[in-house]
């Protein structure tokens, strides 16, 4: 019994394991397109808008529509509506898996600040912002590889669970994303806006950023130059922050710990 415990001891020790992939970049898709829907901007000429007349087909009418020809008979369907896990379609069929194209580009998204932020439907796509208000530069991870909001890298999905998607919820104005504590998102008719909280402050999981003060002070507002947070103790012994913005113009200036004139930060 002994010799069979040691000889398993040993083939479980001399048995490799399958390696966990060092985390990558993505690769910039081509987002000279500003459109966030896949459907809209279709080209005219990469997809039919009638039927034949005779045959009985499917085919795609946009990037996430099918159009099921009957004869002289057309009925086009949105495969989201249809099947929310296969939102487009390629070669004739709704699917899970997105084909970017010049027909049908990755889905830019309007910038709600700079940095990294996840896609909200998309788990193997991210955007760069490089100002509120701008469109993004997208990227898309390497095969089975998805976006890590912790270190804004691509890292290898080893269970269904890193697959991380915006779950709407019509009794909330705010969702989280996924287990993060700096992304979240506004679920409206229009589509999902993707939100970060500034440097240093966490969703509160319904409304709003806070600032998560390690001891007393002034903090930056890294979301605005001339906002900042104010760290003290409370009556109750623990540290509170609230939000400040600096009047006349002035900036704050994280080295003085005060509102400078905006020449002297």
């Amino acid at each position: 019994m002994l010799a069979n415990l040691v000889a398993a001891l040993l083939i479980a020790a001399l048995t490799p394991s399958s390696p966990v992939q060092a985390e990558t970049s993505g690769t910039l898709l081509n987002v000279s397109r500003s459109s966030t829907d896949l459907a809209s901007s279709s080209s005219a000429r990469a997809f039919p808008s009638e039927c034949d007349g005779s045959a009985y087909y499917a085919t795609c009418s946009s990037c996430s529509e099918l159009m099921v020809c009957l004869g002289p008979f057309r009925d086009v369907r949105s495969c989201a509506e249809s099947d929310p896990s296969k939102p487009f379609c390629v070669n004739g069929a709704c699917t899970g898996e997105a084909v970017f194209n010049e027909d049908c580009p990755a889905p830019v998204m309007t910038c709600t600040g700079k940095g990294f932020f996840p896609d909200a439907y998309l788990c193997d796509l991210y955007h760069y912002c490089h100002a509120e208000g701008q469109q993004s530069d997208v990227y898309q991870c390497p095969p089975n590889y998805v976006f890590n909001v912790n270190t804004n890298q691509c890292k290898q999905r080893t269970k269904d669970a890193d697959c991380v998607r915006v779950q709407c919820d019509p009794k909330k104005i705010f969702v989280s994303y996924g287990s993060s504590k700096s992304h979240y998102a506004f679920c409206s008719s229009d589509g999902v806006v993707m939100l970060k909280c500034p440097a240093g402050a966490n969703f509160d999981g319904f409304l709003s950023c806070v600032f998560q003060c390690t001891k007393e002070g002034n903090y930056a507002d890294d979301s605005d130059p001339s906002k900042f947070y104010q760290c003290y103790t409370n009556s109750a012994k623990k540290l509170t922050a609230i939000a400040r913005e600096c009047s006349g113009g002035k900036v704050f200036s994280e080295k003085e710990g005060f509102c400078v004139k905006p020449e002297s930060a």
